[in-house]
C-alpha cells in the first residue's frame, strides 16, 4: 500500500496525519509512505512517522519511506535524531 503526504505537516495538521497512519497500521502488507511532496513539517510530524515505523516494525510488518525529502526538512529530521529513518536502507 503506497499514500503520498502532501503540503504542510505541522501541529496543525497532526490530527490528520495520526488518522491517516493509523488507517495504515492494519495493512500486512508493506506500506510505503511517499515524502516527496511535503514542503513543511514540524516535530510533530517526525515524531509520529517515527512511531508508526516503530508500531509496524514491532509487529513484523515493514514501511518505508520514498521521495526525496527536501533539504530543509532533511535538517529537520537530523536535529530531531531521524535523518537514518529517510534514507532508502531503513527501509
Amino acid at each position: 500500500m503506497k499514500i503520498t503526504l502532501e503540503g504542510q505537516y505541522t501541529v496543525e495538521r497532526a490530527d490528520e496525519l495520526r488518522q491517516q497512519l493509523m488507517a495504515v497500521m492494519k495493512e500486512k502488507e508493506e506500506v510505503e509512505i511517499s515524502l516527496a511532496k511535503v514542503e513543511r513539517a514540524d516535530l510533530t510530524f517526525f515524531q509520529l512517522l517515527h512511531a508508526a515505523m516503530k508500531s509496524r516494525r514491532q509487529k513484523g510488518r515493514s514501511m518505508k519511506f520514498s521521495g526525496d525529502l527536501p533539504e530543509a526538512l532533511m535538517f529537520q529530521a537530523r536535529m530531531c535524531g531521524l535523518a537514518e529513518l529517510f534514507h532508502k536502507s531503513a527501509a
